[in-house]
């Protein structure tokens, strides 16, 4: 199993650091291996808290084959899982295949929030879910 690290950004952060993912990523990747209050106020700054309600409300009008159980959301086909573990600031989501993960999960958590930054932790690879409006780029 592969485990993605998904980061909803502010929008005057996600613009500002859009082309400096390496920037971006060694953040947060120091913000999360600290416990300091201080790191909170700056994870504050830059990333939006997630609303596991309005992830839910977003979820029923979108998926059909989904359960939900203590901050954990599991989706499902016929052949397929993912499990996506819902904490403050960040969705850890587990999947087979990051094309599983896009099938299940990426493609309509695009809808719900367009400022998502990607990190496998493992291979340190990282990047955008989807372009900013009028860039054609596309990461991850």
């Amino acid at each position: 199993m592969q485990q993605f690290s998904v980061f909803l950004i502010q929008k005057n952060y996600a613009e500002h650091f859009y082309y400096k993912i390496d920037i971006l990523f060694r953040f947060l990747k120091e913000q999360l291996t600290k416990n300091h209050q201080q790191n909170l106020n700056q994870l504050e700054e830059v990333l939006n808290k997630i609303d596991i309600f309005d992830l839910l409300f977003h979820f029923q009008h979108h998926l059909n084959d989904y359960q939900f159980e203590e901050n954990k959301i599991i989706i499902k086909n016929s052949l397929d899982d993912v499990i996506i573990q819902i904490n403050d600031y960040c969705l850890n989501v587990q999947a087979d295949s990051i094309l599983i993960a896009d099938q299940l999960f990426f493609r309509y958590i695009k809808s719900f929030n367009p400022h998502l930054f990607v990190i496998n932790f493992e291979t340190n690879d990282c990047g955008w879910i989807s372009p900013l409006e009028n860039r054609e780029l596309y990461r991850l």
